[in-house]
């Protein structure tokens, strides 16, 4: 599954620094300071009247505006907030599994086991790979002698040198002659023999097999497979098949479970894992898949759940908008402001016979409530520091050095939590946030006719709702004003 989890170009010439006009007040980057501190010992009154009025409103609309000649921001949003009154941080720390942490959750998750063994590969298992890359090698070799015919097939147009088919070559041949025959199974009653760093396979004693991954900040369990599954939503399926084949009959099979069948299994689930405190972001229709001779194979279907912790009640996002890489920007001022912070997360897939996978990455405990609820900025302020936070991180540099000019389109905002480090700490604040959700429609001057084609006028609005893309977007911190994170890399 080479081209399996691509990166998708939605945007180009993306540059990492700016020249900017000075701005209307002075711009708040989260530098670890006591100002957040400071606000959160200052919590709000709470709210006298019987029916809660949300204190923001629920569309922000205004005229567009020229940041300078290169950028203009145009801003018609709807503004999603909390449904109720109160808006708490709570204070969370990050923590590596333990071997008893992996060896509850296989517990948990799955019938008792009655054999095991290792998760490698065999002598055939590598023998299989080494052809399927020569294959690779033979396929581009006759397209290249063809001329490089234009085939709608997704290639590194690189090639592969006969140097680097060498020593692949070389490679894989060391890896057969140093794999095992075969996988002998021993004979288990538990999972006692679970341990960090272990991938292995248990055969279950209702006949079915699970494989379990289990690393310090990440656990994954697959049933009915040999080897990780991994699942494939119906959103990621659609797109993949205009690249390569995974839109043939035999890698995707329809899911004929209803929902509600699979929510009933979910909770029972979450309650058999303590895990009762997450809600569910988004859930999808799903197969769960395995590769087979180095093509995707449909081992299940069901649906597919992705979770976060719940942190007070506020909205969630149906769409993708954090980075991978959470990080709490900022000068390094003695306890590393820009390191970086897993972002938790917790996906379940369930079949029709319960949990078909699962995968908890970078766990956390929730170490206190630091404010039950925080005074947030008013919201003429709010506006205010998320128009200068646009106009700070415009990188008009580099739409210069690009000959580029660039539209801003806000069309949503979404109060909710996102993490910012504590000050001289390894702990976070699960502070309320602003996400500012935007389209940014960059246009080359020289060459207008190219991005014409690559992105027509109702492209960007079409990407929206898109659950594949990773949605551009401006965090501000809603209690101090601070730019906890953009798009752009400032």
């Amino acid at each position: 599954m080479k081209q399996l989890w691509k990166c998708i170009p939605l945007v180009l010439l993306l540059g990492m620094t700016a020249c900017v006009p000075t701005p209307e007040e002075e711009i708040v980057v989260y530098r670890g300071d006591d100002t957040i501190e400071q606000r959160l010992s200052a919590t709000a009154a709470p709210d006298e009247e019987t029916d809660f009025e949300p204190p923001f409103p629920d569309r922000w609309a205004m005229e567009g505006y020229d940041v300078n000649d290169r950028c203009r921001v145009e801003i018609d949003a709807e503004i999603v907030q909390k449904a109720d009154a109160g808006y708490p941080v709570y204070r969370t720390h990050a923590y590596a599994f333990t071997d008893e942490d992996i060896q509850a959750y296989a517990e948990a998750l799955l019938p008792k086991p009655v054999s095991v063994h290792t998760a490698e590969m065999t002598k055939e298992d590598w023998t299989r790979m080494f052809r399927e890359f020569l294959n690779e090698v033979e396929s581009f070799q006759a397209w290249e002698a063809a001329g490089r015919p234009q085939d709608g097939i997704d290639r590194d147009e690189s090639g592969y040198p006969q140097s680097f088919v060498d020593s692949e070559s070389k490679w894989y041949m060391e890896q057969i002659q140093n794999a095992p025959d075969t996988l002998p199974e021993t004979p288990v009653s538990d999972y006692q023999g679970l341990s960090n760093g272990d991938s292995k396979v248990f055969r279950l004693e209702n006949g079915r097999t699970a494989h379990v991954a289990a690393f310090d900040w990440q656990i994954a369990v697959s049933l009915d497979c040999v080897e990780q599954g991994y699942v494939y939503d119906v959103d990621r399926y659609t797109w993949e098949q205009r690249f390569d084949d995974l839109g043939s009959p035999d890698a995707w099979r329809p899911v004929s479970m209803e929902r509600n069948e699979a929510d009933r299994l979910l909770k029972t689930a979450l309650e058999r894992l303590n895990m009762t405190d997450f809600s569910v972001r988004l859930a999808r229709e799903a197969n769960l898949m395995e590769e087979i001779g180095g093509k995707p194979h449909s081992v299940a279907t069901g649906w597919a759940y992705e979770l976060v912790r719940d942190y007070g009640g506020y909205p969630l996002s149906s769409v993708e908008f954090e980075p991978d890489q959470n990080i709490a920007y900022g000068a390094d001022d003695g306890f590393q402001a820009n390191r970086w912070i897993g972002k938790e997360t917790l996906q379940i897939m369930i079949g029709p016979n319960g949990v078909q996978s699962f995968t908890y990455t970078s766990p956390k405990t929730v170490a206190g409530l630091e404010s039950a609820n925080a005074a947030l900025l008013p919201w003429n302020e709010a506006e205010m520091r998320i128009r200068n936070a646009i106009a700070v991180t415009v990188p008009t540099q580099s739409f210069i050095e690009h000959d580029t000019v660039c539209t801003m389109r806000v069309y949503r905002l979404l109060l909710t939590t996102y993490t910012v480090r504590v000050r001289n700490s390894e702990d976070c604040y699960e502070m309320p946030c602003w996400v500012v959700f935007y389209d940014k429609d960059i246009r080359s001057r020289s060459n207008l006719a190219i991005y014409d084609e690559l992105y027509p006028a109702d492209f960007w609005e079409k990407q929206r709702e898109n659950t594949i893309v990773t949605h551009s977007v401006l965090i501000v911190n809603a209690v101090d004003g601070s730019i906890i994170y953009t798009d752009y890399g400032r």
